[in-house]
């Protein structure tokens, strides 16, 4: 464990010195209602919004953030849900999408405690409004598992917008 650790604060430190950073921030809003994926907090029309850091080179880059969801009114009534995430994305022209893993903090009445690890997929549009500022539509659909991924129905796709700042 101690070796995941530093091998990943060497990766987040020594990246910007290699690749492009953006600041990404999303709005995000919620639709995932899927009965066999009842722990996930968020309910119908719920909105978390989250800050991500982007490290690209070429095509392919990785964004480390997180996203912050309060009033929420999913299974287990949670007070306050925050979502660290990784993501493996790549870019082609206005085009993005990729894989994330994602793990919820929940606070609740009851307590806080850490969620089960899942999975979320995204594919999105990003359209240029200056040269260093992009604004961008996508949908997000996230699973449990790997088996999951083949059943996507749309009532249970996340939509967000995004609105990204390169350096």
């Amino acid at each position: 464990m101690k070796r995941i650790l530093l091998s990943t604060l060497w990766m987040c430190a020594t990246l910007p010195l290699f690749a492009e950073m953006d600041i990404t921030v999303i709005g995000k809003k919620h639709e995932n209602r899927s009965e066999d994926f009842e722990d996930r907090p968020y309910g119908n029309d719920d909105m978390s919004y989250g800050a991500y850091f982007d490290y690209f080179e070429g095509m392919g880059g990785w964004r480390f953030g997180a996203t912050y969801a309060t009033d929420l009114s999913g299974p287990g009534e949670a007070d306050t849900v925050i979502t660290p995430e990784i993501s493996l994305l790549g870019r082609d022209g206005i085009w993005e999408g990729g894989l994330s893993v994602m793990m919820d903090y929940i606070d609740s009445e009851e307590g806080s405690d850490w969620g089960d690890v899942y999975y979320q997929t995204q594919l999105g549009i990003n359209l240029p409004v200056t040269s260093n500022l992009l604004i961008g539509i996508h949908a997000f659909f996230p699973f449990k598992d790997l088996g999951d991924f083949s059943d996507i129905d749309t009532g249970n796709v996340d939509y967000g917008v995004t609105v990204t700042a390169r350096f």
